[in-house]
């Protein structure tokens, strides 16, 4: 399957509307599952949310830049590039879990070890009770291959018909996860980990990003201004308001609490890109954060390992978190110049409009 192509000729390319900014975001969201992962259980460390959102946007954007510049997606091609910046850095990461388990002789569920490396690893959390095994956080890895799979078809068929088909089904992706999180969350806890991985309950986040990656404009962004980002301060009520519902029972947090989430999130995405001048955001746009969300990929996938360096250390819980911190952005930082895994592909900010 090469590619599904529009009769419409090329236009002029769109904006991507993907500023640097939003690399710093998604270093600021491995920080949050990293230290959710260390222990430090503050209301809203849902990072893999952040990172759902920002890749249903960042990609989306990237599937509207090839149609207006080619008026087709090469689908074929979109698959290798992900497939040649996300696993092999993912296989050396599940290579060096299994060799550091054998040489201490941990228990290896290799069953659990081969659905994350065949991708499908969200559905094992999700039948057997997200196993602390060493690989249950690669669930969202899972989740987000099989969005790649899928987006791309269902972006180039129905952007032949007409865009507000894709915008239609892109938020029918939206609804019924919410729909089946409400419907099975009322059955008790033993739901909950099928709730939190599998594909047709937590897809709505990266559709939620897809559906602004979808409708996102430079005027559109500007006419938000006013009601989002006047002042530079929204972020910081959108933020609260984030780790606010983070807070929230099980009933709420796992069921409608989600999408509200991947929503704000959003919001958030409009400001970093509104606001990536302002003097109190700028910093996201700084090479150096610029650099460290450049890791994030890195980050994740070796946080496991860094953690448990980090907890070898004979101190409190935070000189083991800093030490597990470290330990994993230096792994991330010596990997990089062999992966350079720039899975969602921010570009310079010359290339943005």
């Amino acid at each position: 399957m090469e590619s599904f192509s529009s009769e419409t000729q090329p236009c002029k390319p769109l904006p991507l509307l993907l500023t640097p900014s939003l690399q710093g975001l998604r270093f600021f969201a491995a920080l949050l599952v990293f230290f959710g992962h260390m222990g430090w259980n503050f209301a809203g460390a849902n990072g893999s949310l952040y990172f759902l959102v920002l890749s249903g946007y960042a990609v989306t954007r990237l599937l509207v830049r090839e149609w207006s510049l080619t008026g087709k997606i090469a689908i074929s091609a979109f698959w290798r590039n992900r497939a040649k910046k996300l696993f092999p850095p993912f296989a050396l990461a599940m290579a060096v879990t299994l060799v550091i388990k054998l040489l201490i002789g941990a228990p290896i569920l290799w069953n659990h070890a081969l659905s994350m490396l065949i991708f499908v690893g969200n559905y094992y959390n999700a039948f057997f009770k997200h196993p602390a095994a060493g690989f249950s956080l690669y669930w969202t890895l899972s989740l987000l291959v099989q969005y790649y799979i899928l987006w791309p078809i269902c972006f180039a068929y129905l952007m032949e018909k007409s865009r507000i088909h894709l915008i239609a089904i892109t938020s029918l992706w939206i609804l019924i996860p919410l729909c089946i999180r409400a419907t099975l969350i009322h059955r008790g806890s033993s739901i909950f980990p099928y709730i939190y991985n599998s594909f047709e309950s937590r897809v709505d986040a990266l559709a939620i990003g897809s559906l602004l990656g979808l409708t996102a404009t430079r005027p559109l962004f500007e006419k938000l201004k006013p009601w989002i980002a006047r002042t530079g301060c929204e972020p910081i009520l959108i933020l609260s308001l984030l780790f606010y519902l983070g807070a929230q029972d099980d009933l709420i947090r796992l069921s409608w609490g989600l999408s509200a989430q991947s929503l704000l999130i959003c919001v958030l995405i409009v400001q970093m890109v509104l606001l990536k001048n302002h003097s109190a955001w700028k910093w996201l746009s700084h090479p150096t954060t610029v650099y460290l969300g450049s890791l994030s990929y890195l980050f994740y996938l070796f946080h496991g390992i860094g953690k448990s360096i980090g907890l070898k250390i004979p101190a409190g819980v935070a000189a083991q978190s800093i030490g597990g911190l470290t330990a994993t952005l230096l792994l991330a930082a010596l990997l990089q110049p062999w992966f350079s895994p720039k899975s969602f592909a921010f570009p310079s900010a010359s290339t943005l409009d």
